[in-house]
C-alpha cells in the first residue's frame, strides 16, 4: 500500500469530519462490493457458456 496516498485527497481530509470520512469510507466500499459481485457474476456466467432464458 502507498504510504502517500492520502496526499492526492489531503484537501477533502481537511474539510471533513472523520465521521463524514468514516461514511464516505462505507458508501466507496459497498459500491466496490457491488461491482465486485457483478464481475464475479459476469464471469462465472461467461465460464457458463453465457446461458439465457427464452424470453417469454
Amino acid at each position: 500500500m502507498n504510504n502517500d496516498a492520502w496526499k492526492e485527497y489531503a484537501g477533502d481530509f481537511n474539510s471533513m469530519t472523520d465521521e463524514e470520512v468514516e461514511r464516505e469510507r462505507q458508501r466507496a466500499q459497498n459500491e466496490v462490493d457491488e461491482h465486485e459481485s457483478w464481475l464475479e457474476a459476469v464471469a462465472s456466467w461467461e465460464a457458463a457458456g453465457k446461458p439465457r432464458r427464452e424470453r417469454t
